[in-house]
């Protein structure tokens, strides 16, 4: 058990800077998309989100900013992914969680 002033302000501030950028229902939808895929490139994501490129872009470089996703340039074109099997086991238990609390 953590002791007073024990905790690491600048975990906390990491954490709550990456759960926030998340936290945008667009970029959630994204990285929901990403934890069941591979890799995707801008213009899929921008298509099944049914939003435009560039605001993908956007949202996808908030997303890379807080080391949620990576970025692979293949000639003009620029997949993500996500890297992280912890960022991906966290979506999964949101997902079955939502599941067990509103579809069940």
């Amino acid at each position: 058990m953590l002791k007073a002033g024990e905790i690491d302000e600048g975990l906390l501030k990491n954490l709550s800077r990456m759960f926030r950028v998340m936290g945008h229902p667009r970029r959630l939808a994204i990285m929901l998309l990403l934890a069941e895929a591979e890799q995707v490139n801008v213009n899929e994501i921008a298509k099944w989100a049914n939003i435009s490129q560039s605001n993908a872009s956007q949202h996808l470089k908030s997303l890379e900013g807080v080391g949620l996703l990576r970025a692979l340039r293949s000639g003009k074109e620029v997949y993500y992914h996500i890297d992280n099997s912890f960022i991906r086991d966290i979506l999964a238990l949101l997902k079955h969680q939502h599941n067990k609390l509103f579809l069940e």
